[in-house]
């Protein structure tokens, strides 16, 4: 197969492009080196669209005749895929989610089961409603605090500009909040009864941050904070104590975070710290710790500290050994889980909330790379992590 594709594009080469821009001096451990695609980092540019059509269509027009070698391929991959198969069940509050698929239907269904009871719920069927689409995707979803309204939006498209749906779970019916244009991204306020989201601009840049309170016109919702700043993307949150709905700002090389009271959703967002350049910070929030904050301050590979409130100084929360590097922390009411990086390695540690104590958390092997899983409660007393070996 790989000779017969070979021979394919050998014997029709590519589209010549007549772009002309100036090179870009990329550095690295082995030195500079010319990157002479660079500018098509610039996604909005009429150059890389250009550039990309032509490619689609040069790779369009000598691959029509492998439809039969595409299907084989395809047929293969899913047989060594499990169609008929069931998520592990993530705990929020009194119910187990989990999403399941079943043999010859291409999208998952979504459910639920109150902790303690066999008795399921369907939530959302993508299979139905995906039919007459030619392009389906969920881009994000989110169910309110009191578990009632599921809000998730659609791409149907593949523009990834979605619609907003809220679903009533106790009564199964669509409400008639319908909103359009959304980016990924959706955060409940306290009280279920506020969803934030965010709006991309032209650019597909995530740069509006705006709210909508159930049962109103979205014409009416709230602008909460907007980007101008072409080089920051918005993303939205929640701490995992429910304290704060958090606003980041990042670019590539710096972030800036907003705070919003998940109580008092109609207050102002409140700046945590100034964007500076080179500087990153992540912010998470312990009931008794206060701010839990990853950043780059004062340690290229980043460090943990804390601060009492918004605007206080920055205290070192535990020391970090040379060579490690902080990739996640996971916050919990009694403990805190941190993911290092050291001499390649990943490895996971546990702190206990009142700072006594420091333990290490085994893995079934040493060269492996770790993930944190979803744990979506503050005072659950179990850790949920993934991992990937050479075996």
């Amino acid at each position: 197969m790989s000779n017969r594709l070979k021979g394919i594009f050998d014997a029709h080469p590519g589209p010549v492009h007549h772009f002309e821009f100036a090179p870009f001096v990329r550095s690295g451990l082995r030195g500079e080196r010319i990157d002479p695609f660079a500018w098509l980092e610039d996604e909005g540019s009429p150059a890389t669209k250009e550039f990309l059509d032509a490619e689609n269509s040069y790779f369009n027009e000598i691959t029509g005749d492998l439809s039969d070698l595409t299907t084989e391929i395809f047929d293969e991959f899913k047989m060594r895929i499990k169609q008929t198969d069931l998520s592990v069940p993530v705990k929020k509050g009194p119910y187990q989610y989990y999403g399941r698929t079943e043999q010859g239907k291409q999208y998952e269904i979504l459910c639920r089961k109150k902790v303690g009871s066999e008795l399921e719920e369907v939530l959302l069927d993508e299979n139905r409603l995906a039919e007459g689409h030619e392009y389906f995707a969920i881009g994000s979803s989110a169910i309110s605090p009191d578990h009632r309204m599921l809000a998730y939006i659609v791409d149907t498209d593949g523009s990834e500009r979605h619609t907003l749906y809220i679903l009533d779970t106790k009564t199964m019916e669509l409400l008639e909040d319908v909103i359009e244009d959304l980016y990924y991204g959706l955060v409940w306020s306290n009280d279920s009864k506020t969803l934030f989201y965010t709006r991309p601009d032209k650019a597909m840049r995530p740069s509006r941050v705006f709210t909508h309170n159930l049962g109103e016109d979205p014409t009416s919702d709230q602008l909460v904070i907007e980007e101008r700043d072409d080089r920051f993307f918005l993303d939205i949150s929640k701490t995992k104590d429910d304290a704060y709905i958090t606003i980041d700002s990042s670019s590539k090389t710096s972030t800036e975070s907003y705070l919003i009271d998940a109580d008092s959703v109609n207050t102002e967002p409140v700046l945590f710290r100034p964007r500076s350049e080179g500087l990153e910070y992540y912010l998470e929030h312990h009931k008794e710790l206060g701010f839990v904050i990853v950043t780059n301050d004062i340690r290229e590979d980043f460090r943990i500290a804390r601060a009492s409130g918004i605007g206080e100084s920055w205290q070192e929360l535990t020391p970090i050994e040379d060579g490690s590097k902080v990739e996640a922390i996971e916050i919990f009411e009694k403990h805190l889980v941190v993911l290092y990086r050291t001499n390649g390695l990943t490895r996971l540690e546990v702190i206990s909330a009142d700072l006594s104590e420091l333990r290490r958390i085994g893995t079934p092997e040493e060269v492996c790379t770790i993930y944190p899983g979803s744990n979506p409660e503050y005072d659950s007393t179990k850790f949920r992590y993934e991992y990937t070996s050479m075996v």
